[in-house]
């Protein structure tokens, strides 16, 4: 007996979720094992251990999480080339406020902070692209982002009156997307049929 298609899609859902978990902490351990070689590497860096290491790399994240937000959505008003070098100033920032706070962890000054900052991004970037990490997210970002300011700026009429919305996606039949749906690949379309609010239904276009 296999369960309700809501609690497969939640339990897929979970299962995505511990996915990019386990995925940010390879990108963190990959980091942290950099951060290391550096410090073999050059002496204006000081690192006592690797959990001193994977310390910085978490609150260097989680300030990164906090503030790229804010940064992205007023990037589009800056030249292209100003968006990473204030990254790296980000960062540089946070590597040096570390170094109060951290007994186990040292850096000179601002020039080997920024190295170091450009350095971990890269690493960041190059694992996150080849693990396919926030694909969703950088849609939601880039692109739905963009369009809900757009449409919702320029003085869109809501209404309560319901409506269609036509998707094409070509190759795709309604039964591989109802099998989809039911192994939790589509948690939203799941959460829309279940609620009543939606309905799939076949319609033959005769293309």
């Amino acid at each position: 007996m296999q369960p309700p298609s809501s609690l497969r899609a939640t339990l897929a859902h979970s299962g995505r979720a511990t996915e990019i978990m386990v995925k940010h902490l390879i990108i963190w351990v990959a980091q942290a094992v950099v951060l290391l070689s550096m410090a073999g590497l050059f002496e204006t860096i000081e690192v006592k251990a690797f959990a001193d290491a994977m310390i910085v790399i978490v609150v260097v994240a989680a300030i990164g999480t906090l503030v790229m937000p804010t940064l992205i959505r007023y990037a589009v008003r800056l030249k292209p080339i100003l968006f990473p070098i204030i990254t790296f100033l980000l960062y540089a920032w946070a590597l040096l406020i570390l170094d109060q706070m951290l007994t186990g962890w040292r850096i000179s000054n601002w020039w080997v902070a920024g190295l170091t900052a450009a350095v971990l991004t890269t690493v960041a970037s190059f694992l996150g692209s080849f693990l396919s990490l926030s694909d969703d997210a950088a849609w939601q970002r880039y692109a739905l982002g963009p369009m809900r300011a757009r449409y919702f700026g320029n003085g869109v009429t809501h209404t309560c009156e319901p409506g269609y919305v036509f998707l094409e996606i070509d190759g795709l039949s309604e039964p591989v997307l109802r099998n989809a749906i039911a192994a939790g690949y589509a948690p939203t379309m799941a959460k829309m049929l279940l609620h009543g609010t939606h309905r799939l239904t076949p319609w033959e276009c005769d293309l």
